[in-house]
């Protein structure tokens, strides 16, 4: 999970268009919330895709309500690329 974790968030911090890019301490954040949700692997956060706590949980990534929409949006195109 880790290293698949690391992609998106390498993905998320190329989006041109973000207001503010996410450090360190929001990819952690991001983690240990789909930890307490459940998912312990890529294949558990892709069988989850379609869950409200998945969709959520980028929230957790951005530092601008602004930024929510299209990290979620390069969440699902990432999800659904493997």
């Amino acid at each position: 999970m880790l290293a698949d974790s690391v992609d998106f968030f390498v993905r998320v911090r190329s989006i041109a268009n973000l207001s503010k890019k996410p450090a360190t301490a929001e990819f952690i954040d991001w983690l240990a919330y789909l930890r307490r949700i459940g998912v312990q692997s890529r294949a558990s956060l892709v069988a989850k895709r379609n869950d409200i706590e998945v969709m959520a949980s980028v929230g957790a990534l951005c530092k601008s309500q602004d930024d929510v929409s299209p990290v979620r949006e390069e969440l699902l195109a990432w999800l659904n690329e493997k």
